[in-house]
């Protein structure tokens, strides 16, 4: 896998990234396109415009150019969008640098980068946010409401 610490800069790091998963998905969506099924949900941990809550607008601008694509475009790609809430806000009793080897940011940038998300993703017509209330299962519980709650509108 690809770390931060192993490119020149965070912009580098989210360029190449934002390449992945561009053709992660472009591959992803020749596969369901190949499938007999009437209808497929292909589903991404992370989607292209998670990667603008790592940069500055200027940062974003640049990989945008480079990769000659729209903020609009890459938001597009995706029908729904459902963020889960970190448990840096709301949870902050299992938010712990101790029990994730990646993860590196304290509490309240955890929280800050969340914010991100939110804002980053919040013109998709389709952007559902779950929160942290009672268990992880409760979460998850609401996650699938929401998820079929979506597929039976559309």
């Amino acid at each position: 896998d690809l770390t931060p610490w192993e490119c020149s800069s965070s912009e580098e790091y989210q360029r190449c990234q934002m390449e992945i998963q561009l053709v992660r998905e472009a591959m992803y969506e020749r596969a369901a396109r190949g499938m007999s099924q009437k209808k497929i949900l292909v589903v991404f941990d992370r989607g292209m415009l998670d990667n603008k809550s790592y940069m500055t607008e200027d940062e974003f601008a640049r990989v945008l150019a480079d990769l000659q694509r729209t903020e609009d475009e890459l938001r597009a790609n995706y029908d729904a969008v459902f963020h889960l809430v970190s448990a840096a806000k709301g949870a902050t009793e299992f938010y712990s640098t101790d029990t994730n080897m990646i993860r590196y940011e304290t509490l309240e940038e955890a929280a800050a980068l969340d914010d991100r998300f939110i804002l980053a993703w919040q013109k998709h017509p389709h952007f559902r946010i779950v929160e942290n209330k009672g268990s992880f299962d409760d979460k998850l519980q609401d996650l699938l409401q929401q998820l079929r709650d979506f597929l039976e509108e559309s």
